[in-house]
Parts: C-alpha cells; sequence; structure tokens
C-alpha cells in the first residue's frame, strides 16, 4: 500500500490545484487566490512524513539536463533567490538522510541523452539514483526505468507532485516517469497571453466591444478565441500604409510554435480520452477536435495574426510596441521587466462561452529510477523528499518572488497566473507523442500549411495508432516491477 497522506492533506486540496496541473475548470481565479491565502500559513507546517533515515553519506547522483542545473543545484549562497532556495533545500535533504548530493549534467540532446542511459544500465554500473529525460525522448519505453506506481514511498497523491500530468502519464497502472516540483518546467512552461496594456487602451478596445477590462472579462467568462479574434483585427494597423503587414506595422497577435499548439489545446481538442481501467481510447477524428481547427486555420489565416519562430524578432516587436497580444510562456515574463510600456497577462482564451478555461503546459523534465540503481528505496525516499522541500520552499521563492513581485507589474496578473496554473491541462497522447508517431504534433502542422485536410491526416494516423498505442504498452510493460 502507499504511504498514507498527510494530516493536512484535505486541508490543502484546494491550494494543491496548483500544483496538481489537472485537466479540471474553474470558476473564477479569484476563488484560487483566496484559497491559497487562507492555506498559506498551514502549508509552512506541512511535513513529507517519510520518517527517520540514515544512508550513511553515500553518494546520491542524479542524471541531469544540463541546461536545466539550476533546477537541481547551487554550490553555494550567491544572494539571487533562487539560487539560494535550491542551495537551502539540497542542504536539507543533505542533512536530514545523510547523503551525498551528485549531478552529473548531460547536454539536453535526445540521442546524446538516451545513449548516456543505456551504457549506463547495459553495463550495470549503478552511476545513478535518479534520471531526468525530457518528456519527449522516449527515454521511459526501453525498460530502463522501474514503475513508479509500485514504489511505495513514492507518495504521488501529495501536492508536491503534479498529479494531472502523473494521472495522464500512467496507462493501465504504468507511470516510468513522474512529474514533481524538483523542476520548475511546470511554472516556467506554461503558455500565457502577454498583452501591452498602452496599445490596447489605445485600440479603445473596451469600447469596441462593451468590456470592463480585459482582467474582468477573463474573470467573467467571456474570454472567448471568437473575442480575441476580433480584438486582435481591431488592435492591428498598417502603419506605414504599404498595404502589407511587415515587421514595420502593428500586430494584432503574434505566436511562436508553442504558442500555436497551445491555441489548439486551450480551446479543447482532446486526442484520447481515458478509461476508468486506465485505457486510452483514441478521439483524433472527432467534430469538436475538427471544429478547433478550422477555428484556428481561420485565425492565421488573417494577416492581423503574426506566426514566426523567430524569438528575437517576437521580443523586439512586443517591447517596441507592436504587437498587442504576445502568447509565449510564463517564463517568459522575466525578459520582459524593462519593457518601457505597461503589460499585463491573461490565459489563452476558451473556445466559447459554454467550455472552461483549459492553460497548456508545452513539456517538462521528469523524474525516473532507473533499473540499476544502487538502493531504490533510497532513491524513492530522497526524491520524495527533494520534491517536498521543492513545493514548500523553491516552489514559493520562483512563483511568487521571482515571477509574481518581479515580473508581474499588478495583482491582477497574480491572479491570472493562478488561474493559469489551476486550468492546466495535459493530454495523454501529448506526453507520449514520440512513440505515437507525433500524432500530438500534427493538428497544429497542418494549420500551418494552410490547408483544411485535418479530417484526412487523422483518418490516416487513425489507421496505425492502434497498433503504435499496443506498442506503447508493451513497451511500458517493461518497467520493473
Amino acid at each position: 500500500m502507499k504511504r498514507s497522506a498527510t494530516m493536512l492533506l484535505a486541508i490543502l486540496m484546494t491550494a494543491s490545484l496548483l500544483a496538481s496541473c489537472g485537466g479540471g475548470e474553474t470558476e473564477t481565479a479569484a476563488d484560487t487566490a483566496a484559497a491559497v491565502e487562507t492555506t498559506a500559513e498551514t502549508e509552512t507546517e506541512l511535513t513529507h512524513g517519510l520518517g527517520t533515515y540514515d544512508f550513511g553519506g553515500v553518494d546520491y547522483v542524479a542524471m541531469v539536463r544540463q541546461e536545466k542545473m539550476t533546477h537541481f543545484d547551487a554550490e553555494e549562497y550567491t544572494g539571487e533567490p533562487l539560487n539560494d532556495s535550491v542551495y537551502d533545500r539540497n542542504t536539507k535533504v543533505t542533512e536530514e538522510f545523510n547523503v551525498t548530493l551528485g549531478f552529473v549534467p548531460v547536454v539536453s540532446d535526445m540521442k546524446t541523452f538516451n545513449e548516456a542511459i543505456s551504457q549506463s544500465i547495459m553495463s550495470q554500473d549503478q552511476a545513478y539514483d535518479i534520471i531526468t529525460p525530457d518528456y519527449w525522448w522516449g527515454s521511459e519505453v526501453n525498460g530502463w526505468f522501474f514503475n513508479l506506481t509500485d514504489i511505495d514511498v513514492l507518495a504521488l497523491d501529495q501536492p508536491w507532485w503534479c498529479g494531472g500530468w502523473n494521472e495522464a502519464a500512467t496507462v493501465e497502472g504504468m507511470l516510468p516517469g513522474a512529474v514533481g516540483w524538483y523542476t520548475l518546467d511546470m511554472i516556467s512552461n506554461m503558455n500565457v497571453v502577454f498583452f501591452n496594456k498602452d496599445l490596447y487602451a489605445a485600440a479603445g478596445l473596451d469600447d469596441t466591444f462593451g468590456l470592463d477590462g480585459l482582467y474582468n472579462t477573463v474573470r467573467e467568462g467571456k474570454w472567448t478565441m471568437d473575442l480575441f479574434r476580433q480584438m486582435s483585427t481591431t488592435a492591428a494597423q498598417d502603419l506605414n500604409g504599404d498595404g502589407e503587414m511587415t515587421d514595420a506595422d502593428l500586430y494584432g497577435s503574434v505566436s511562436e510554435l508553442q504558442a500555436g499548439r497551445a491555441i489548439l489545446w486551450s480551446s479543447g481538442m482532446e486526442l484520447c480520452r481515458k478509461e476508468e481501467d486506465g485505457t486510452l481510447v483514441p478521439t483524433l477524428t472527432s467534430e469538436k477536435n475538427y471544429d478547433i481547427f478550422k477555428m484556428a486555420l481561420s485565425f492565421y489565416e488573417d494577416d492581423s495574426n503574426l506566426y514566426t519562430t523567430d524569438g528575437g524578432l517576437i521580443s523586439r516587436l512586443f517591447m517596441g510596441d507592436q504587437i498587442m497580444f504576445n502568447m509565449k510562456a510564463v517564463g517568459d515574463a522575466v525578459g520582459y521587466r524593462d519593457m518601457e510600456a505597461d503589460f499585463g497577462i491573461v490565459p489563452f482564451s476558451k473556445y466559447d462561452d459554454e467550455t472552461g478555461y483549459r492553460s497548456r503546459n508545452f513539456g517538462s523534465s521528469y523524474f525516473a529510477i532507473p533499473i540499476t540503481a544502487k538502493d531504490t528505496e533510497m532513491s524513492a525516499v530522497v526524491l520524495e523528499a527533494q520534491n517536498f522541500y521543492s513545493y514548500r520552499d523553491v516552489r514559493p521563492t520562483y512563483y511568487d518572488t521571482i515571477l509574481k513581485s518581479k515580473a508581474a507589474r499588478d495583482e491582477d496578473t497574480c491572479e491570472m497566473l493562478d488561474l493559469v496554473m489551476e486550468t492546466c491541462y495535459i493530454d495523454p497522447f501529448f506526453i507520449y507523442g514520440t512513440v505515437l508517431s507525433g500524432v500530438a504534433d500534427a493538428p497544429f502542422n497542418l494549420v500551418t500549411s494552410g490547408k483544411d485536410t485535418y479530417m484526412s491526416k487523422m483518418e490516416s494516423l487513425a489507421t496505425s495508432i492502434d497498433t503504435k498505442l499496443q506498442t506503447l504498452i508493451e513497451a511500458l510493460q517493461q518497467t520493473a516491477q
């Protein structure tokens, strides 16, 4: 049986929505903010409930992505809040469990990372106690990792684990890797919409559409894709009068690849459903998916909406007051701190008045215990503790101190960030897309092609997806019992 939840869990269920990243809909962001405020003091009293362990000073080594090292390691105090918070967390774990933490950075490349894992597994060198691949590298289907649902010491129902992601990643009871707050990806990689407040006011959008500010529009459930499209078209201007939209003009919106994909997921696209027994049932060709695709196709046919993969261009245009709505990720807020014009943040618009908001995360590292770990219990205990202290101590530093205090420019934006976190939706076919013929990438690829070929493409994929899904299940069954 799993280790029982702490007595505080019932009190924290509402606040844990911020960590669970589930797929439910929300009433209002204000409700969430109030719930978090009332439980803030209680959260500081959280305990992990692991009991007492002494591992004798043994080396506890994690293989991590080089570009994510700041999530995991800090060599000393520097005065930088996130660094110092990570340092404190690691010190607590080191002292409490008598381990020596070590981190081996591997270049963030699928082939290189998977080769490093394979070499360690094949040689049985017991070099790593945990491994942290990126979700889309397919590392989890090679029989390298334990099934985490079989490891009792991991309390995956606790708020320091991202329950929504892990639920989506669990297929017929098998979970080779879990996402928790030991990584900050579940905050920084959430897609949001930045908007230029000065341009918003100058365009008179409230008067045009009979609104009481964009924040209230979100709160009232009126922030729909149709309204977003109309606002974007209204705001766009051909500044130089040459009859074409170029980087010399004012765009209604801009998006890059991940933001474009987020339009589909936030509008309610679902490529599969999960039955009560954990079975995944493909829904590629549903009418709802097709309607959402057509909506996105129409959105990009309007040249008021710029699509580009040039991140530098996006930053230049947005910071230069040439974009009304900038669809990016939460982590990009820090880069806009020096922007002269005032800006705010709202979630992606929803499909229509009848649906709830959905927010998309474009990917995360996850945590896996290799079958060659020298002590499986130690791997699990320290991993559990790292996620717990990250949730309790590191997460608030990044989310509240850095993002809300330094990047957000008003309390409304802080409320909107809470709403984004609360309404995250993860599709299982997104998590396992690499071994499912890239099915999760196909819908937006079709949008960028500019052709209405969604149903024919998805029908062609559907003919093979059942076989691919069975192959996935068989691969996951290799996870050690």
